[in-house]
């Protein structure tokens, strides 16, 4: 049976593929030059968000939203939606993508906010501000702590303070961040077409044009 809905998730999810295509070689370029051994020690941002979005597909699939025009979900689906995203996480650290285990999560959490925040509002319940900082701040300092544990080592609690301490302002910018999006209302903002094209080809396309300055000037 058509269903638009999954339409447009595939569609985008073609997007990001091609978006991780075309990014990784202008991301390699950027971090390391003509370092060629380097480049499979990281990956660009692509491939976590694409890591990222399949959980999201999961999740509709598994758990279907009111917008996907889906049965009920069934709650044994939990379960292996948990695994799913599981595998997700450890496929970002094997890929040494973006922030390691956590990376897609961080995206997951995100979509499970703006549904949950919508599922709200559509019932009358919307959510009020405090709730949504709240709840941001929450997610924030679950991805942190998950994360500063990869990044230890999965070591002791000293080592894993220290790694907090040692990216203290980028940690702090991500509560900043957190406040910003407490004041987002879920809906598409500005999207002309000569902005959508501008909006998914900035990111490969700066990497490239720093990478090649870096490369040109021996920086």
């Amino acid at each position: 049976m058509y269903c638009p809905y999954k339409l447009v998730q595939f569609k985008h999810f073609a997007m990001l593929i091609f978006l991780a295509f075309i990014s990784e070689p202008c991301y390699d370029l950027l971090d390391f030059g003509l370092g060629f051994s380097e480049y499979l020690s990281s990956q660009s941002n692509m491939i976590t968000l694409l890591l990222g979005y399949l959980g999201m597909m999961a999740t509709e699939w598994f758990l279907p939203s009111a917008a996907s025009g889906e049965a009920v979900a069934k709650r044994k689906n939990v379960a292996v939606l948990v695994c799913i995203y599981g595998l997700l996480g450890f496929s970002n650290y094997m890929l040494k993508g973006n922030f390691n285990l956590v990376g897609p999560l961080l995206a997951i959490a995100f979509y499970w906010y703006i549904r949950e925040s919508k599922k709200a509002s559509n019932a009358g319940r919307s959510w009020r501000w405090t709730r949504r900082v709240l709840v941001l701040l929450a997610v924030f300092i679950c991805y942190l702590s998950l994360y500063f544990w990869a990044r230890s080592g999965f070591g002791d609690p000293a080592r894993w303070w220290e790694e907090v301490v040692a990216f203290a302002p980028w940690v702090a910018g991500h509560f900043l961040a957190g406040f910003i999006l407490s004041f987002y209302n879920g809906e598409l903002g500005y999207h002309a077409k000569w902005f959508r094209k501008l909006y998914v080809s900035f990111y490969p396309a700066h990497m490239f044009a720093v990478g090649l300055l870096c490369v040109l000037t021996d920086r």
